[in-house]
């Protein structure tokens, strides 16, 4: 796509070096001066709280205990620190132009360049010289962690460079140096990186086949970022350039046609946004004559983060996902205003203002409010294109949260002068485009996922989304066939998510962890077997369909399944009913090659089940699981759970509180035959704090197994408001 449009002539439409000025400069006083103090405030705070701060060393022994045990140790964390304490403290130096951080600053940069190797010691698979657990700085490995230290140098010597020279004509010599040995120089003459997709490649430590993944765009990305601003060789740099459009050519060409992010939404930023970065780099160093914000794949790349929103602060979130993300809001506002969706820059616009609201009210108690910086990819565009704020507010108004509209309003045309390449179109969109975060339904062909609600525009009342897909997907959990439930944007049937990544999560033991496991899921155990990890253990014959009064998908998961477990065909249906009754049905049609009784479906929940009743309905006795839900719907896209707010929970509903939770209407029932199933809840207490924030102290398994020997049937499994009996 870029290759093919722009590579003839991008000789001919690339800026030099000294024609990129994305941003200003340490020496532009009157533009760092007039950042809006709801994002200048925090950063100069927070680096008032690293004054002194002492760059620490990863010792020889404490690398290789990192690369033994394939996670980060405390004593890397640690050194991986100085990333977060450096940007903080070049943009508070930037923000003041004091010269309080300066010496500090350059302590840092000399810190880091004398690091043996950037890269995260786990991923020393990638050295020629591997397993041995040292680096090999005679083989630079371009991963994350070295990608990123560039793009932070990079940027540093950017905004920085001219302050440096005034001390040392060396700081910005080393910083050149060492990301051409470490970045350009092996970017240039090795094609064998597995990320770059030129090969299909294997993964020594995993014995997988790599996939083309978020590596692609977040490595490739910073990689530009160095050619464009610090290769002074024409001749090198336009190389560099059109490899990194090549390899940004080969992601695209594999990402999903519906625009799906098969690893996740947490991964949205890492993935699409990071192909965001790319393009907004190539923009603003082609004056923005390479521009493909046209193209339907971009757009829906982009679209995706919203059509897999549920509600309040939750997300789908099969992969490696938590069901609630933390994204920068400057980025999905520029990605909005990118491709001219007024949905996608909306929410952006909301999440900004929800900041907004919380900074001024802490800063007028005299709470200093604090912040750590984000990449500085995602955190100069902030800074510097807040002139989008303008379009929040009435020019009219005499104060904005506490601060003069006046004066904002003069430091957004002071910045509008900026020598600004990444300048976008601030006026507000047609009156024809309406933001609506809540798509009715959705359904991603490529990556077979479904998602359906009650009704468009609203979060009130049933959501389920539902897979197919396979089990080699990035960040793949063993699922397919699994689904999720939500009411009114609450969670009732759930996918577990992932706990904090360690050594086991990227390794062979990866499906040792309950988390990726399919009896941990919404699935079926079919003679004691759990599905198997694998390209060729997928869902077949999948059908969707929606109208206006059902949406429902059917696939058959007996693909995923190993051979021991003896299954002919398993038709999964899941069904949302959004007609005079409204719920949501889960359907299984099957045959087995024998009769068996060892078969359990499992429901996955944060709520507290009871089981409360049984009753006659056309001839069957139905029994009913309560559980509990939270009180009312609400819009936020930024209320995330504190570690201190989170409080010890009882794994079990007394008598009363069951009575008033089924008066006030919060309660969802879970039905089933119970002539044909028993019934039982396994309490799984949670000790992983990512798990904890997100469905309290505990998750409860529900198994329904069959009371007698079955080898074909027919079962279905309602989940409603209210006894439907």
């Amino acid at each position: 796509m870029l290759i093919e449009r722009y590579s003839e002539r991008l000789s001919s439409i690339l800026l030099p070096v000294d024609g990129i000025k994305p941003f200003p400069t340490i020496e532009n006083r009157t533009e760092w001066e007039s950042v809006t103090p709801v994002l200048s405030k925090p950063l100069i705070n927070e680096a008032e709280t690293l004054k002194g701060y002492k760059w620490p060393s990863l010792s020889a022994s404490d690398f290789m205990e990192s690369f033994k045990k394939n996670e980060d140790t405390q004593a890397r964390l640690e050194v991986s620190t100085k990333r977060q304490v450096l940007r903080t403290l070049v943009l508070a130096e930037c923000l003041n132009g004091k010269n309080e951080y300066i010496d500090n600053i350059i302590n840092g940069i000399w810190s880091i360049c004398e690091e043996s190797s950037w890269a995260i010691p786990a991923n020393g698979y990638m050295h020629r010289s591997w397993p041995d657990p040292l680096a090999d700085v005679t083989d630079p490995v371009i991963d994350l962690g070295s990608a990123d230290m560039a793009s932070l140098l990079t940027w540093t010597y950017y905004l920085m460079g001219s302050a440096f020279d005034k001390i040392s004509i060396n700081i910005n010599k080393r910083i050149k140096y060492e990301i051409d040995k470490r970045i350009l120089t092996p970017y240039l003459e090795n094609d064998d990186i597995w990320w770059m997709g030129f090969q299909r490649m294997m993964n020594p430590r995993m014995k997988v086949l790599h996939q083309i993944n978020n590596w692609n765009p977040t490595c490739n990305s910073c990689c530009l970022l160095a050619f464009l601003i610090l290769e002074d060789d024409w001749k090198r740099r336009l190389q560099g350039v059109l490899k990194a459009m090549k390899i940004a050519d080969i992601y695209i060409e594999n990402y999903p046609t519906d625009g799906g992010c098969d690893e996740g939404i947490t991964y949205w930023s890492m993935a699409p946004g990071a192909l965001f970065d790319i393009l907004e780099q190539l923009y603003f160093a082609t004056d923005g004559i390479i521009n493909i914000y046209d193209e339907p794949l971009i757009k829906d790349v982009g679209r995706y983060f919203y059509r897999a929103y549920i509600g309040k602060d939750n997300f789908i979130n099969f992969a490696d996902a938590s069901s609630k993300v933390k994204l920068s809001n400057d980025l999905i506002y520029r990605y909005g205003r990118r491709i001219d969706d007024k949905t996608l820059s909306d929410i952006g616009e909301k999440m900004f203002l929800e900041a907004y609201k919380t900074f001024s009210k802490a800063d007028k108690n005299g709470e200093p409010v604090t912040r750590r910086p984000s990449i500085l990819i995602r955190e100069l565009p902030m800074l510097f294109n807040y002139r989008w704020v303008s379009a929040l507010f009435p020019k009219t108004d005499e104060t904005i949260i506490g601060y003069n509209a006046k004066s904002i309003m003069t430091a957004i045309e002071c910045n509008a002068t900026c020598e600004n390449k990444c300048k976008f179109n601030h006026s507000r969109m047609s009156e024809e485009q309406k933001a609506d975060y809540y798509v009715r339904d959705v359904w991603f062909r490529d990556i077979q996922v479904m998602t359906a609600r009650e009704q468009q525009s609203s979060c009130e009342g049933f959501y389920i989304a539902a897979k197919g897909g396979h089990n080699a997907e990035s960040h793949n959990h063993n699922d397919v066939g699994s689904f999720i439930v939500y009411y009114n944007a609450d969670p009732v049937i759930v996918d577990p998510g992932v706990e904090r990544y360690s050594g086991k999560t990227f390794s062979k033991e990866r499906y040792n962890l309950w988390t990726m496991q399919s009896s941990f899921h919404n699935l079926p155990t079919i003679n004691g077997c759990q599905q198997i990890e694998g390209r060729i253990y997928k869902a077949t014959n999948v059908i969707y369909h929606y109208d206006d009064q059902e949406a429902a998908i059917t696939v058959n998961i007996e693909k995923a399944y190993p051979e021991e477990s003896r299954v002919c065909y398993w038709k999964r249906t899941c069904r949302l009913s959004r007609g005079n009754e409204k719920y949501i049905e889960i359907m299984e049609d099957f045959k087995l090659l024998e009769l068996s009784d060892n078969i359990k479906l499992t429901y996955m929940t944060p709520c507290k089940p009871v089981y409360i009743s049984q009753g006659n309905f056309d001839n069957e006795m139905k029994g009913k699981i309560c559980l509990k839900t939270k009180e009312k719907p609400e819009n936020n896209f930024t209320s995330y759970i504190k570690k201190d707010e989170i409080k010890e929970e009882s794994e079990s509903m007394s008598e009363n509180e069951l009575s008033k939770n089924m008066s006030e209407g919060r309660s969802i029932f879970l039905q089933f035959d119970i002539g044909t199933f028993d019934y039982s809840v396994e309490p799984i207490k949670l000790d992983d704090m990512g798990l904890i924030k997100q469905w309290g102290s505990y998750l409860y398994r529900i198994i329904l197994k069959p009371k007698q020997k079955v080898s074909e049937g027919s079962w279905s499994i309602k989940i409603t408001t209210k006894s439907l009996y």
